[in-house]
């Protein structure tokens, strides 16, 4: 946290280990595709790219917040041995970003990770420690995960609010009607597209 709010941007993860001058060495010989599709999937990222100079945007906080999560740990004997998570609400135009969907960024993978990398279904089920019986997502919009790369510059001026979760409970309940809701649009999601192929088929019938 110090050094992201010291740094007065939020940087890729690769830039903890590496110059941003390195970074662009690793765009530069990968090119954009590529590093997209090593942060989609990202137990491949090292072998694939050795550093991520890339960050994903998302436009539900609690998406953010779920996968955050995962990297989580609370010691409540000493809290400052915790790993809190900090959630970042700042302000960014949709231009900084690739505009490729997360499904768009799987199609482009078939070369990279092999034909069954590429078929990636619209709607995904993510379970993390704040969801962990699953939150559903929707891979076809953008709003689910926003790709970047390099840094969101001038924090100061772009951040909105800067919230701390410090237990598990806390993620949970924060995090609970949002789960709730994505239940729902895929629930009917589903349904319209099961309406629409039963249309399809009495109009070829007829």
């Amino acid at each position: 946290l110090d050094k992201i709010l010291e740094a007065d941007e939020i940087f890729p993860s690769g830039q903890l280990r590496q110059t941003a001058d390195q970074l662009a060495q690793v765009l530069d010989a990968h090119g954009v595709r590529k590093v997209v599709v090593a942060r989609l999937y990202i137990s491949h990222l090292k072998r694939l790219i050795g550093h991520d100079p890339s960050i994903s945007l998302h436009d539900d906080w609690q998406t953010t917040t779920c996968i955050a999560s995962g990297y989580a740990s609370f010691c409540s004997c000493d809290p400052s041995q915790s790993k809190n998570v900090y959630l970042f609400e700042i302000s960014v135009p949709v231009v900084e970003s690739l505009g490729w969907t997360l499904q768009q960024v799987a199609m482009r993978s078939s070369d990279i990770l092999g034909p069954a990398y590429a078929k990636h279904e619209q709607w995904f089920q993510f379970a993390a420690p704040a969801a962990p019986n699953g939150v559903w997502f929707d891979a076809s919009l953008q709003r689910t995960e926003r790709y970047a790369l390099w840094t969101v510059p001038f924090l100061r001026k772009r951040l909105q609010r800067l919230f701390r979760f410090t237990s598990f409970d806390q993620l949970k309940q924060s995090v609970a009607p949002f789960v709730q809701q994505q239940e729902e649009l895929r629930a009917a999601s589903l349904a319209d597209l099961a309406a629409a192929s039963k249309a399809s088929a009495n109009e070829q019938a007829a």
